[in-house]
Formats: structure tokens, C-alpha cells, sequence
């Protein structure tokens, strides 16, 4: 562990170098690539003296490995620069006793370097790279950890939004829109839902706005008309259930007009001494001579004949 100097005095074998016996005049030898030796040293490899993680050891010299870099876990005897690996990705290495940390929410990671996640996308923890917003979502700002849904009359139409945009005219953008949507026949847009259209209207699709017109005379239209004469695959008359709740013909018995209290919004039934047989009347009928009407919503007056030794 000593070599005999000039001056005829023992010497402790110096840092980096090594004395394998005693009775020296000089070091045995540097200290081999990838073990440190201090001072008194007398091997050149010891176990207990091997180069510390994180750094590389040649000729007994520790050398620190480039910022951003580390040996892997707790890797010993590291020889050369080539034994530092690059940061993995989605981790931060803020320091070389401390190789890998996780890379905080709302930043990405690469070589070690971490960076705000960009607009447009979003950053979860350990990421190494912004995760575009999905569609219907957004990330106006740098940092974000989660894109924020789409606000309800806006639009976002992309992968990566940064800005949404406002809802196209005569359309509907519910939240987290992901298209603009056009009201269906018999529907038009209101803020930004599509409702039925009113009673006594009806409403397209085709035309701007779902403009709404008014339906024609000898129909009903109770709610979500698509046509001015809507059609109902089943006709109905004045004693049938769901008289007012339906969108089609006027019912037999009953009539629509612009002069009726309900306008093409009601069935009203033909009055006493009035009659209807079919659909779709825009007015009823009197009764005929030989007849009698006696009820509201007649359209069958074939039971109605006027018994003998009376006049109708």
C-alpha cells in the first residue's frame, strides 16, 4: 500500500494508482477502467471501489455523466460515456442520483428535457409527447392536462383545436360538438337543441332556418308538421281517441280552418245540424232534407233518417 520515494521515505500509494506488494519504488499501475482508487489502494479492481452510478470511470477518474443522462438503475462500474443512457422518454432526470423522475401533468418529456404541452393537445403524466384534442374538445392554452369539451353553440370540427368557432347559421352545435348538425324535417334550430316545430306550422329542412309556414286548411298539424299537408297512414274521425294529438288530415266529423278558433292547430267538430264523412274538410255540411243532427262531430247520418210523420 506504499512505494519507497526519492528521499528514501515510504509514500501512501497516491489516489487513481495502486501498490500490490510492499517494497516498492513506484505504483504498481492506474486504477483499472470503471473502479475508483483512493489512496493506499493495493489492487487495482476492488469490489467495494467500483465507479458509482451515474458516473464513468477511466484511470480512476470519475467523471460525471452529460446532463440528461444516467446509467441505468444502479449500475456500477460504468467505463465509458456509452454506459449513460439518455433520459427515457416521459421522465424527467433532474439530477444524476436521482435518474429518472416522472414527467408532471401537463408537460412532455424528451432526453430528459421537459417542455409545457403545446396547444391543441393535452399531457398526462409521463407523457412524451401532446396528445391531440379529440375531436369536439379543445386546449386554448399551453399546460393543459385535459382538453375542455366544446362549449354548446360552438364548433369544434377538429383533431388538435386550439380554437373553437362559433356555430354555423341556422344549425345546432350541442356541447362538445363535433359537427355542426341541421335540424331534421319537422324540427328547427332554438339555441342550441332542435325542437318540434309549433302547432299549425310545419318545418324543412332544405329551407333556411327550417323556415316555418303555416299548414293548409282541412289539416292538423299538433307538433313537428314536415308539410304543410302532413299524411297519416290512419284516418281518423270525431269519436276516435288521439283526436288532437296527431299531424295529418282533419278527422271525419271535425274540420280546420283559418277561421276556426283553433285555426289547423284542433279537430273542431262540426256542429249540430252539420255533418262531415270524410277527411280533411275544410268546412261541414248541413244536414241534408230527410235527415236529422243532432250531435257534434256527426259524419255518419245513415241512422240519422227521419222517422215517418216527421219533417227534416
Amino acid at each position: 500500500s506504499a512505494h519507497k520515494g526519492s528521499n528514501g521515505d515510504c509514500t501512501i500509494c497516491t489516489d487513481k494508482s495502486y501498490c500490490i506488494r510492499k517494497a516498492l519504488i513506484a505504483v504498481s499501475g492506474p486504477c483499472n477502467d470503471g473502479y475508483l482508487c483512493p489512496s493506499g489502494s493495493t489492487i487495482p479492481n476492488s469490489p467495494t471501489q467500483m465507479c458509482p452510478s451515474n458516473y464513468t470511470c477511466v484511470a480512476g477518474i470519475a467523471t460525471s455523466c452529460l446532463p440528461n443522462t444516467y446509467t441505468f438503475g444502479a449500475v456500477l462500474g460504468a467505463v465509458s460515456p456509452a454506459n449513460c443512457m439518455k433520459c427515457l422518454p416521459g421522465k424527467i432526470c433532474l439530477d444524476r442520483t436521482r435518474a429518472s423522475d416522472t414527467c408532471t401533468m401537463g408537460s412532455y418529456c424528451v432526453d430528459g428535457v421537459s417542455s409545457l404541452c403545446p396547444a391543441g393537445s393535452y399531457c398526462p403524466s409521463n407523457a412524451f409527447i401532446g396528445l391531440y384534442c379529440l375531436y369536439g374538445y379543445y386546449a386554448s392554452t399551453q399546460g393543459k392536462t385535459a382538453c375542455d369539451a366544446c362549449p354548446a353553440g360552438k364548433l369544434c370540427g377538429g383533431i388538435g383545436t386550439v380554437t373553437y368557432v362559433d356555430c354555423p347559421a341556422n344549425m345546432v352545435c350541442p356541447g362538445a360538438t363535433t359537427k355542426a348538425l341541421i335540424c331534421e324535417n319537422g324540427q328547427y334550430p332554438s339555441g342550441n337543441t332542435c325542437i318540434n316545430c309549433d302547432p299549425g306550422k310545419w318545418c324543412w329542412k332544405s329551407n333556411a332556418n327550417n323556415i316555418r309556414g303555416e299548414c293548409n286548411e282541412g289539416y292538423i298539424c299538433y307538433s313537428g308538421a314536415d308539410s304543410p299537408t302532413p299524411y297519416t297512414p290512419s284516418m281518423k274521425s270525431s269519436t276516435d281517441s288521439g283526436l288532437q294529438t296527431y299531424n295529418g288530415r282533419a278527422a271525419k266529423g271535425c274540420y280546420t280552418s283559418a277561421s276556426a278558433s283553433g285555426r289547423m292547430t284542433v279537430n273542431t267538430k262540426c256542429p249540430i245540424g252539420t255533418y262531415m264523412a270524410s277527411n280533411g274538410a275544410t268546412a261541414c255540411i248541413p244536414c241534408p232534407p230527410g235527415y236529422y243532427c243532432d250531435t257534434e262531430g256527426l259524419y255518419d247520418i245513415n241512422s240519422k233518417l227521419c222517422t215517418g210523420g216527421f219533417l227534416c
